[in-house]
């Protein structure tokens, strides 16, 4: 529920984010739109994640890959 630290994650991690669903989509106006769907959803779900099993960047890439191959 950290909004600043929401804003450094995305400022951190969306082009990265971005490049991935890019590449499984091709079409950069569907991109933009998973890339808010994938974000809106780990800010929905922060609180679900686990340090333990992995790494948030590694959590937040398999979210943004599912989501472009969904759609």
């Amino acid at each position: 529920g950290d909004q600043v630290a929401f804003a450094t994650l995305y400022d951190m991690l969306s082009s990265r984010v971005f490049g991935l669903i890019l590449r499984v989509l091709i079409n950069r106006a569907q991109s933009e739109e998973v890339l808010q769907e994938v974000f809106l959803e780990i800010w929905q779900s922060a609180s679900r994640f686990a340090p333990n099993r992995g790494q948030g960047r590694a959590w937040i890439m398999t979210i943004a890959h599912r989501r472009a191959v969904d759609r």
